[in-house]
């Protein structure tokens, strides 16, 4: 039986652009993120469970908004 070597997997770490704080939390931060498919991410709940790959969430509008 031949010999198997395994490859290390190697997995992309975002990259954290800035942070945005919670309009109705203050003192809570959503991390504004660019993947490794460079599409820009947010940690808030938000953008996980209603369509933010597609739509954004007020927080990645916010802060684009303040790079343009």
């Amino acid at each position: 039986m031949p010999a198997t070597t395994l490859e290390p997997t190697v997995k992309a770490v975002p990259v954290v652009l800035g942070r945005v704080e919670s309009e109705s939390k203050p003192g809570k931060f959503f991390e504004i993120r660019l993947g490794a498919d460079d599409k820009v991410y947010c940690t808030c709940p938000s953008w996980k469970f209603h369509g933010g790959a597609t739509k954004g969430c007020k927080h990645t509008r916010a802060f684009l908004d303040t790079r343009s």
